[in-house]
């Protein structure tokens, strides 16, 4: 072999050995950034959880003083709303602390928010506050993470139940777009099986209604779902339960007294067999545990990697379900248990589209440019489209299977 043909050869070798180094330094980053998005959001997510559960004992230990006589209710209610906003708060410095990416668009998400806290909510809009002031203070608190953070937020919240932004109709369905863009007609099949066949225009969808929160008590950001009762304790308890609540009670507040309590909302007191698309965990739950309440989902981006994660905060449950100091611990669970997981808050694309773009589509028919979900409509009006998947599901719809989750997880079968 000549001298110039071992030179070529040995060129080729340090060609192939450069590349795997460089895909082997590459897959090392892209594992790295993985994990530790992975372990921002899920550190981040069960300190909101913590969070939630020290603010629900809170306001169940001011249930045992108003069973003492003392008045508690304007403290219980500002816990309930303004705890969870700051909590959030709380868990940008964390994230952040950790290496975790700032998102502008998480920002721009609650910047807006103030806006429409200060214009409809506090100008005699359809939502009542839950004291006086309670809407002034409220968009103060989310301008404070606005405002301390002009880089961008380090922490995304997936599950904000913003008021009168929550719809059954399938525009407001993330998976409907998801569907149109996977080509996904097994879907069709199961969520909307004559869609395909009989759409043909968008005066098909009829008015967009959304859903117009009445009851107030609660944070939109990471809610506690609890809820106000009035009445009296003996209505439910007898007591000597309620000497075993409290032994220091005063007899007329609970037995004379029409009083306003704090108790689980029936939402919360749900069991985890009864979400829709069935049992989410391993093994079934120890009986105190087994409700699906409050929680929160996070999303953390670190790199080019992003992680959602979700929790919630647990502990025990009385008969009827007034609040009591008895949330223990803070787990992460799977991100399908969650509550507000079809919401995608963490998501700023979703929110323009819902909040700006649909009423756009309905009315004129047009797209937004830039707008990965009006584009996904931009396919569902072809007609070609609808036909094509109408005709495979004609003869191919007994091959479908469900499959186990929705579009929100990135992390693995349950996101985290």
């Amino acid at each position: 072999m000549r001298k110039g043909q071992i030179a070529i050869y040995l060129a080729l070798v340090l060609v192939v050995i450069t590349t795997l180094a460089v895909m082997n330094v590459t897959i090392f980053i892209a594992i790295r950034n993985k994990n530790q998005a992975q372990n921002i959001g899920d550190e981040v997510a069960a300190a909101v959880a913590a969070e939630q559960g020290k603010l629900i004992n809170e306001i169940g230990r001011l249930n045992l003083a108003h069973m003492r006589g003392e008045g508690v209710l304007v403290e219980q209610r500002k816990l309930c709303l303004l705890g969870p906003v700051r909590a959030y708060a709380n868990v940008q410095r964390i994230a952040k602390e950790k290496g975790a990416e700032p998102s502008e668009e998480w920002r721009e998400i609650l910047r807006d928010h103030v806006e429409r806290v200060i214009q409809l909510y506090s100008h005699g809009g359809p939502y009542a506050p839950s004291y006086v002031g309670a809407w002034n203070e409220y968009a103060q608190e989310i301008s404070l993470i606005v405002n301390n953070f002009p880089e961008g937020l380090y922490a995304g919240a997936g599950n904000i139940e913003f008021y009168g932004l929550s719809s059954d109709h399938m525009l407001c369905n993330r998976d409907f777009y998801d569907a149109i863009n996977s080509r996904d007609w097994c879907w069709f099949h199961f969520n909307a099986p004559n869609l395909l066949k009989n759409y043909s225009s968008r005066g098909n969808w009829g008015r967009i209604d959304f859903a117009v929160a009445f009851d107030c008590e609660n944070s939109e950001i990471f809610n506690l779902h609890l809820a106000t009762w009035r009445g009296a304790l003996t209505d439910y308890y007898t007591l000597e339960e309620i000497e075993k609540m409290e032994p220091d009670y005063d007899e007329n507040v609970v037995t004379n007294s029409s009083e306003t309590w704090f108790w689980f909302s029936d939402r919360y007191r749900r069991n985890w067999n009864e979400l829709k698309d069935g049992y989410p965990v391993v093994a079934p739950p120890r009986p105190e545990y087994d409700h699906l309440g409050c929680g929160a989902i996070v999303e953390c981006v670190y790199g080019d990697a992003e992680w959602l994660a979700a929790a919630k905060p647990l502990g025990a449950i009385e008969k009827s379900g007034l609040v009591l100091p008895d949330m223990k611990v803070a787990r992460l669970i799977p991100l399908d248990g969650a509550p507000g997981a079809n919401l995608h808050t963490a998501d700023p694309d979703w929110i323009r589209h819902l909040r700006h773009h649909l009423d756009e589509y309905i009315v004129k028919g047009t797209f937004a440019v830039k707008c990965e979900y009006c584009k996904a409509l931009k396919q569902w009006e072809r007609e070609s489209f609808r036909k094509a998947g109408a005709l495979w599901l004609k003869f191919n719809s007994g091959s479908c299977r469900r499959g186990s989750g929705g579009s929100m997880q990135r992390g693995g079968a349950y996101g985290h």
